[in-house]
């Protein structure tokens, strides 16, 4: 993986965020959500509305 000063990742996957764990400059969100045990990915509405506000405060944001 490219070295990043900042990076911030956004994501629904148990997997993804335990592969970014270790590295320092990236900050890792983990939605919220069920956990969908074949695939380790948090699904369902309290993703949507997580995304959904993340959504708008980028919007306001920039």
């Amino acid at each position: 993986m490219k070295a990043f000063s900042e990076l911030t990742v956004v994501t629904s996957s148990v997997k993804v965020t335990q592969e970014l764990q270790d590295h320092p400059s990236i900050d890792v969100h983990l939605l919220g959500g069920s956990l969908r045990k074949e695939t380790l990915a948090l699904v369902g509405p309290m993703t949507e509305h997580a995304l959904d506000m993340i959504q708008m405060f980028c919007h306001q944001s920039g």
